[in-house]
């Protein structure tokens, strides 16, 4: 068998020393006539000759002589960093008991959805974006963190009906009700609580945001009485904790999450 006939890698060279990259195929040298080009190249090596030409034209650096003075009119207000709130410390037993009895409300929704299935809610329920119905359906059953609470037939039957959208939705309508009507932090405690029961993880990166909005607004509300402080530290070590949006209270219950 004959052996193939060597190639020529000078135009190789020319290629990585002039655009960086070694051309895929062997193409050979082709004279350029530029008085051509208003007319469509013969064949592919006219077509790469042309290309290679335009290439040679272009300089290695573009400076652009631009007066930054001429858009001081058209930058951006200065937007201030959000003030940071301080810490939220929970005492190590609240931080416990919060915990262990978060863990055990799910745990139990967990085996009711396995064992029974979605549920169908007799009651009709609001259309499902329709924020304003849904704020008005809730308040009216809200009331604070308690396992008696969560039990009450009309809201864990809800909690076994909705699907993970209208879960993730829900949540983040309620803390939001909450941003706008800070008042709200108790009538909206135990949604939040029976929401999270029900959260499956990996949480969407909306519903994290919002449950950092969450703790910002539970260490707010540390100075609002003591019933709204001992529910933030609840929420806040559910959202802080198990689903790991504060780092001070995911080391704080590392021995309960491994």
């Amino acid at each position: 068998m004959d052996a193939a006939p060597a190639f020529d890698h000078s135009s190789d060279s020319n290629d990585e020393e002039e655009f960086g990259l070694f051309q895929a195929l062997p193409v050979a040298d082709v004279a350029v006539d530029e008085s051509a080009w208003e007319f469509l190249p013969q064949s592919v090596e006219e077509y790469l000759a042309r290309v290679r030409q335009e290439a040679k034209r272009i300089p290695n650096v573009v400076t652009s002589h631009i007066d930054p003075r001429n858009y001081d009119g058209e930058r951006t207000a200065a937007v201030p960093l959000e003030a940071q709130s301080a810490a939220l410390k929970v005492p190590q037993t609240a931080f416990t008991k919060a915990l262990l009895e978060f863990l055990g409300v799910r745990l139990k929704l967990q085996q009711a959805l396995l064992e029974q299935g979605r549920q169908k809610l007799g009651a009709s329920l609001p259309p499902r974006q329709d924020s304003g119905a849904w704020k008005a359906f809730c308040l009216r059953q809200g009331g604070g963190i308690s396992s008696d609470n969560l039990r009450a037939p009309s809201r864990a039957l809800l909690l076994l009906t909705i699907d993970q959208g209208a879960v993730n939705r829900l949540l983040r309508w309620q803390v939001s009700w909450i941003s706008e009507e800070p008042g709200l932090m108790l009538q909206c405690s135990q949604w939040l609580f029976g929401l999270m029961a029900v959260l499956e993880k990996p949480v969407h990166k909306e519903t994290c945001a919002q449950l950092r909005l969450l703790l910002r607004l539970c260490s707010q509300q540390q100075s609002e009485g003591a019933e709204v402080a001992a529910v933030s530290q609840v929420l806040a070590v559910i959202a802080g904790a198990f689903f790991r949006q504060d780092e001070s209270l995911i080391l704080q219950g590392a021995q309960y999450l491994e």
